[in-house]
């Protein structure tokens, strides 16, 4: 323990060196008896180690200290940035390989459901729509058209609030051999149902381009099921563009995500991927095997939701549709409001897991 001077209330720095250099030596004698008395192993004896415990409690402690907290906020940051979970980076991530089947089989052949979420949480936080909606726009610098950020929970034309597509927070749980995404939305609304796709997007390569898409739709009930779950992989890299995120419209070039893998319960693996919903549909959750992701130890990760254009290959929808095609939410967009083609869409930032990121990485949540 520290200890504090009478007179001044403050840690003493010369009692705390001179515990210090007292303990020290102490601390190595208790180690040279706990390893050799009575021919017995280090730890065996129950006083010599608690002894050793507090020895090596109090020298690591005597100097105090704290990491410092940022209370300024970094320039350039915009209003309404999304902001991803404290949890530490996985310093060691399992490489875990699951073998599909080879035999393609119906939905009915069914095996390995989900077991449930487990293991460590990471989550981004997105803006909350719900407030502004009584004035049919978003929150000023939510929706970035030039780098595929959307904050677009409405109809179009009329701006009708979508409260079920305006996603609040997503998280992400691996537990091998399976994924776990959980969407929290705004509100629920009954018209969802079967309609607005959950899914998140995969970067295992960390270039820009989303490398797979994994979603399905608003389920009905609480039980696991793989109606509606699509997975789909960019076979020939061009999700995104000539530039990832950046808008490249008018452009014509590619075909976004060009293959599905899983069609909803069917084809080599009919136990690939599940949705469900939690708490009356307030969540929504995907469980996925990581071989959707190609077995990725490591990965850039987003949400999403999507009960408008709902189109796997034309990913990214900025470079499908110009922005006088796509509309805009913010009123002071005036060339642009309200929204047209690109509408009933919420995408987050980009979350790193398995890597520590360099920060250069595109879309990366601040």
């Amino acid at each position: 323990m520290t200890k504090i001077s009478r007179r001044s209330g403050k840690p003493n720095p010369r009692k705390n060196a001179a515990q210090k250099f007292i303990l020290f030596p102490i601390l190595l004698l208790l180690l040279g008896c706990s390893l050799t008395a009575g021919g017995t192993s280090a730890g065996n004896d129950t006083a010599t180690q608690t002894a050793l415990a507090l020895a090596v409690i109090q020298y690591s402690t005597s100097a105090g200290g704290r990491f410092p907290s940022p209370t300024a906020t970094a320039p350039g940051i915009r209003p309404h940035t999304p902001t991803i979970s404290p949890t530490p980076f996985p310093s060691q991530t399992p490489t875990v390989t699951i073998t599909a089947s080879t035999t393609p089989t119906s939905t009915a052949g069914h095996t390995a459901t989900p077991p449930g979420a487990t293991g460590t949480t990471r989550y981004i936080l997105d803006p909350d729509t719900r407030d502004y909606a009584p004035q049919k726009k978003s929150p000023s610098g939510s929706d970035e058209y030039q780098n595929n950020r959307w904050e677009r929970p409405y109809t179009a034309g009329t701006m009708d609030y979508l409260p079920d597509v305006d996603l609040v927070r997503v998280e992400l749980r691996v537990a091998p051999p399976w994924i776990y995404i959980t969407f929290f939305s705004a509100g629920t609304r009954a018209e969802g149902i079967g309609e607005t796709m959950y899914g998140a997007e995969f970067d295992v390569n960390r270039d820009g381009r989303g490398d797979y898409l994994i979603w399905g739709a608003a389920p009905p009930g609480s039980q696991w099921t793989t109606a509606g779950v699509e997975v789909w992989k960019d076979t020939n890299a061009d999700v995104g563009g000539p530039i990832p995120l950046f808008t490249n419209a008018p452009w014509s070039g590619g075909n976004g995500y060009d293959r599905k893998v899983f069609p909803g319960g069917q084809g080599a693996d009919p136990d690939l991927a599940w949705i469900r919903q939690i708490e009356g549909g307030a969540k929504i959750q995907l469980a996925f095997g990581i071989l959707a992701v190609g077995n990725a130890p490591a990965f850039l990760w987003s949400g999403l939701a999507d009960n408008g254009v709902r189109r796997p290959d034309w990913f990214d929808y900025n470079d499908h549709f110009t922005q006088g095609e796509a509309g805009s939410p913010l009123p002071v967009q005036a060339d642009y409001y309200p929204l047209g083609a690109l509408f009933g869409i919420d995408n987050t930032c980009r979350d790193a897991y398995g890597f520590t990121p360099a920060g250069s990485e595109a879309g990366l949540c601040v």
